[in-house]
């Protein structure tokens, strides 16, 4: 896990749990922040564990659940090859020309992949 994706695992952690107390990091009445600087291996470690037992959950992920036949496109980085405005009416499609094809993937990527509640 490098930096980015440890900072990005802990916030998220943090925002799921109750309290401070129910936190893996927060032991010896010291909060994650100091317990970061002050045991850098063992926080790693915790969040490592807590962001493998709770994968972050996508628009895809969800679907998937439902539809697990889905199409995916080989060319969209393995997302689902089913283009955002057909199943949510709040999502734009920009339009598309011959020299913007390319948009429909960034556009299927983004949109799946975001993540959910």
């Amino acid at each position: 896990m490098d930096a980015v994706e440890f900072l990005k695992a802990k916030k998220r952690m943090c925002s799921n749990m109750d309290n401070c107390t129910s936190c893996g990091l927060y032991k010896e009445h010291t909060d994650c922040d100091t317990r970061c600087f002050t045991h850098p291996d063992e926080a790693v470690a915790t969040v490592e564990k807590w962001a493998k037992e709770h994968p972050v959950k996508t628009r895809q992920s969800e679907f998937l659940k439902m539809f697990p036949n889905a199409p995916f496109s080989p060319f969209s980085h393995n997302t689902i090859d089913i283009c955002p405005n057909k199943v949510d009416v709040l999502q734009k499609c920009p339009k598309v020309t011959p020299d913007t094809l390319s948009m429909c993937v960034f556009c299927k990527r983004e949109y799946w992949l975001a993540e959910v509640d």
